[in-house]
């Protein structure tokens, strides 16, 4: 793959973070609206607080909650935002998602649920899983081709334009 033709790539991967992070907001806030909607390619933790504070739990002050929810969501943008310097934010938004697709999957076991309710929802997040993986590894690539800055050579000395004010006489 070119150079520029991974760039591209690696953009585009890092366009869905942010699609995540934005349906995951638009997710929560549909929740405390109380519009009995889903989104899919959403984060599971935080419409899963709102949820169970809106409707189970109303005496519990929903705010919490939701900015609880809101906090995850600003750290998958926050991995978005440094992504552009740095690969391992996409490594880290992938693994924040990876533990997020980890308590869908204990919900959906505690709960007794049956996976083929769950199935559209397991399949979204193992796609933005693969997309993630893929983006980290795409970064790393793209880190390690870069050439590095050249140390080997020894540094120019530098004239400090100082006036030396001690004459001989």
């Amino acid at each position: 793959m070119s150079e520029l033709s991974e760039n591209k790539v690696y953009q585009s991967l890092r366009t869905v973070l942010a699609a995540v992070a934005g349906i995951s907001l638009a997710n929560v806030f549909l929740i405390k609206m109380e519009i009995e909607r889903n989104l899919l390619f959403s984060a599971f933790l935080p419409a899963l607080g709102a949820n169970r504070t809106v409707y189970f739990a109303p005496e519990f002050n929903q705010n919490r909650a939701i900015i609880g929810g809101v906090m995850l969501i600003g750290a998958l943008f926050t991995c978005y935002v440094l992504s552009n310097k740095r690969w391992v934010w996409m490594m880290i938004a992938f693994l924040i998602y990876l533990i997020d697709t980890w308590f869908m999957i204990w919900f959906i076991e505690v709960g007794g649920y049956s996976y083929a309710e769950w199935s559209l929802d397991i399949i979204a997040h193992v796609i933005i899983l693969a997309i993630l993986l893929r983006a980290a590894v795409i970064g790393k690539n793209r880190a390690e081709k870069k050439p590095v800055e050249e140390m080997s050579q020894p540094a120019e000395e530098k004239t400090d334009n100082k006036i030396d004010y001690y004459v001989d006489d």
